[in-house]
């Protein structure tokens, strides 16, 4: 049986997941910031300094390769 995790809005599935305790370890390095259509998150072969945890909004993994690129995953929330 699958079991679908609803969290409050405004919050983030994976972070309203975790116990009390390992929340309360990552809280004080949590802020809220608003992205901008099109903003890249990370940047292939660079190192990666922040990590998001999305509350809102559609986002999307796009691979380029030599000669194109693709969409293969496509992520909603709400």
């Amino acid at each position: 049986m699958v079991r679908r995790l609803t969290c409050p809005l405004s919050q983030n599935n994976l972070i309203y997941t975790l116990s009390s305790d390992d929340r309360a370890l990552i809280e004080p390095h949590l802020k809220q910031v608003v992205l901008e259509r099109g903003f890249v998150l990370e940047e292939p072969d660079q190192a990666i300094d922040l990590v998001y945890f999305p509350t809102s909004g559609v986002g999307s993994t796009v691979v380029f390769t030599d000669t194109s690129w693709t969409c293969p995953d496509l992520v909603e929330s709400v």
